[in-house]
């Protein structure tokens, strides 16, 4: 056996991937490896090819950022490219350039949202009075919470005995401004 104590038989076949293209350390790669079991599946040649999609078409392109963006959303490495392009593809057609930078940048988890869910959020925000570019530019991993957690956020402006009274289109000027607003949880503050 090796050092580690581990045959070369049981190396997960993406283990590579993890220290090459994500500069991860031999422990780091490990405990990823343990923490998330599903990767032990995972084939190295799609765990490439997403790799090569953040890079090149979602413009993750520093491998710091890279690898954080991998190593906190390990489905990546499991997701299949076509559905990766295809909602990076309906971002795109809904948000500005200057929106999907800062969108990949600061939440890339949002690539791993279906079109059609990406398309629900656009209308679902809309339907309160915001904008999806503004929230994609303001404050990004807010279009990946639950839809309820928002809406309730959002309601506790306007409608909550204990909220502050807004009318729906302060609050939605508001939240579009400060979107952070609407992560406010009233049940633990």
């Amino acid at each position: 056996g090796t050092s580690s104590g581990a045959d070369q038989s049981s190396v997960p076949e993406v283990f590579p991937v993890l220290l090459k293209e994500l500069g991860l350390d031999v422990k780091q790669a490990e405990r990823l490896l343990m923490r998330h079991e599903a990767l032990q599946n995972c084939r190295a040649d799609a765990a490439r090819n997403v790799i090569a999609f953040l890079r090149k078409e979602a413009g993750i392109s520093r491998p710091a950022a890279l690898s954080a963006a991998v190593r906190a959303n390990t489905q990546f490495l499991m997701a299949d490219l076509a559905d990766l392009r295809e909602s990076l593809a309906a971002l795109k057609a809904i948000t500005s350039a200057p929106a999907i930078d800062s969108l990949v940048r600061s939440c890339p988890a949002a690539l791993l949202l279906s079109p059609v869910e990406i398309m629900e959020r656009h209308r679902l925000l809309g339907s309160i009075g915001m904008s999806f570019d503004r929230v994609a530019r303001g404050y990004a991993p807010l279009l990946v919470r639950s839809w309820d957690f928002v809406k309730a956020s959002f309601d506790f402006l306007v409608t909550n005995p204990d909220g502050p009274g807004f009318s729906s289109e302060q609050a939605a000027r508001l939240s579009q401004k400060y979107p952070m607003l609407l992560t406010y949880d009233q049940q633990r503050q």
